[in-house]
């Protein structure tokens, strides 16, 4: 058995510290995988919570005004810039993805456009089991390929 500690954060937040012996190592678990969207959503409940690579052009942009703060159990928030929602087409067929910006306003102008090749690592979200399954693809990291 691994040897633990636990410590309290200021936040009041507990942490789990493991300490491993010098003979074990964490493993880089890899990049995530590459798929089409069509091979996605054909495999959509074993892709829930997964992070996968996905690459296409950016169809309907929308980019969400700055939102204020929302104060949460005391603490205090940031306005949030470049939150956005727009189709991925990766000419197999279309998904949904949605990016949920940041505290700093220079993300906004770093969104890709309508019609911009992008590469985008997202966790995707299975929203319905039903028949068709609708999923959602959260970017967590988008590099613009070729710009329109």
């Amino acid at each position: 058995m691994l040897p633990s500690r636990w410590r309290i954060r200021a936040s009041g937040i507990l942490l789990l510290a493991i300490v491993l012996p010098s003979h074990m190592s964490i493993a880089y678990a890899g990049d995530p995988e590459f798929i089409s969207i069509q091979s996605l959503l054909a495999q959509a409940p074993s892709y829930h919570l997964r992070s996968v690579t996905l690459e296409g052009v950016v169809r309907g942009i929308q980019v969400m005004p700055p939102m204020q703060p929302s104060f949460v159990r005391g603490g205090k928030g940031c306005v949030l810039y470049g939150q956005a929602i727009f189709s991925l087409d990766d000419g197999t067929t279309l998904l949904p993805v949605e990016v949920r910006g940041s505290c700093y306003p220079q993300v906004a102008e770093m969104l890709p456009k309508d019609g911009d090749r992008v590469r985008l690592t997202a966790i995707i979200h299975l929203l319905t089991t039903n028949l068709p399954v609708q999923v959602r693809a959260q970017a967590t990291e988008i590099v613009i390929v070729d710009p329109h």
